[in-house]
């Protein structure tokens, strides 16, 4: 169940004073196969992120300051899910974030579009964007290996992003490259399974497609 209580913040940029939600708790039956949460009750994605509604500024609760009450002060716009993601990515990029901190965030994004705003083409633009920058952080060592390793499991959502946005093949490629990283982890057997039932709808989707002939 979804609990929430209104805060009064203040913009960091800009300093105007304005109210938004902050979420007291949540919880989730289980994830999609690209690890989106499946909330139980009114989903709190759009309020783990704050907007202003004065200069667009966006980050997370934790970068605002404390704002004092008062008649007049306003409150956050009522933008889509993937809007509020999508300003904080120009937030983080204007602070030159790693390309791992900026796909996390449009991933976000994606699930916002798809699970809050029902838009399947924002859905669908913001998983490549978040699959480019995924492969960025890969590519340049910049994926986290401390506490955990999680190369695996990145590479893993790369190729379930190139499934989700229409290319099997590099699905496949991709999901092939994760059974070596495993290293026989039996902590990781979660992941081998996935990887294998990904592989399975990949391939029946490329079965599917009709001839070019």
């Amino acid at each position: 169940m979804t609990t929430w209580s209104t805060i009064v913040i203040r913009c960091p940029k800009c300093d105007t004073t304005f109210t938004g939600t902050t979420i007291g708790s949540c919880g989730y039956a289980g994830k999609d196969t690209d690890f989106y949460p499946q909330y139980w009750g009114a989903n709190p994605l759009p309020h783990f992120v704050k907007v202003c509604p004065s200069c667009n500024y966006a980050d997370y609760p934790s970068k605002f300051k404390q704002g004092t009450p008062g008649q007049d002060v306003p409150k956050e716009e009522g933008l889509p899910c993937w809007r509020r993601y999508e300003l904080v990515a120009e937030t983080h990029r204007q602070q030159s974030a790693s390309a791992f901190n900026l796909a996390q965030t449009l991933h976000r994004a994606a699930w916002g579009a798809r699970a809050v705003d029902g838009d399947e083409p924002k859905e669908v633009e913001f998983l490549g964007q978040a699959r480019e920058l995924f492969q960025q952080a890969l590519s340049e060592d910049g994926v986290p290996t401390e506490p955990d390793d999680l190369r695996p499991i990145i590479t893993y959502l790369v190729g379930e992003l190139y499934r989700r946005t229409g290319d099997a093949s590099a699905a496949i490629e991709w999901f092939a490259k994760v059974p070596p990283m495993l290293n026989g982890d039996e902590k990781l057997d979660w992941l081998s399974k996935l990887v294998e039932s990904q592989t399975t709808l990949a391939q029946e989707s490329q079965k599917e497609k009709p001839s070019k002939e």
